[in-house]
């Protein structure tokens, strides 16, 4: 990005996960390039914006399901949905920027980070109390955790599960699994 390297999450043969750099920031666009043993095999501008969020999910394609603990520890689930009431714990990305500088592809330990902007929850229709956004103990920073309890009004069933971060929301088509 921008000639920073990004740290690289995950890598196959057909697909790279990576952590946008911190230095990007306040740019309106970067400059992606992509190198194999040191010899450039693409290059690409994109647009740079303050977050956009995306929520882990169960599959990993960004849709369904949402990878998140219910309040006893289990996988949220449709055999193991969440209590009304109760706080399930989820995981995303695209946040932007921290409450303090954090070098680019450090694991978090206890020492966590807050996002700047603010991060809301939409559980179905309702607003659902954020209880903690920011790093995640074990995660690369870049990943965010967010422990949210799940509104006494909620309807049982799969329902659409938003997270607002600033003012971008994560892609529709995520849901979880509610008692």
């Amino acid at each position: 990005f921008d000639g920073i390297a990004a740290p690289i999450v995950y890598a196959s043969a057909t697909q790279t996960a990576v952590v946008v750099p911190a230095e990007v920031s306040g740019k309106s666009f970067t400059v992606i390039q992509a190198e194999r043993n040191g010899t450039i095999v693409a290059v690409t501008t994109a647009s740079v914006i303050p977050s956009l969020p995306g929520i882990f999910t169960a599959n990993a394609s960004g849709s369904g399901q949402i990878a998140a603990f219910n309040q006893d520890g289990s996988l949220n689930s449709s055999t193991k949905p969440a209590a009304p009431g109760s706080v399930v714990t989820l995981f995303a990305t695209g946040a932007g920027l921290m409450d303090r500088s954090v070098p680019n592809g450090t694991i978090m330990d206890a020492n966590l980070a807050r996002p700047q902007l603010p991060v809301y929850m939409r559980v179905g229709t309702d607003p659902a109390e954020v209880i903690y956004g920011g790093s995640a103990p074990t995660l690369v920073n870049g990943g965010l955790q967010v422990n949210v309890r799940i509104p006494d009004t909620a309807q049982s069933g799969n329902q659409p599960i938003k997270l607002i971060v600033g003012t971008a929301a994560s892609a529709p088509g995520t849901t979880i699994a509610i008692r």
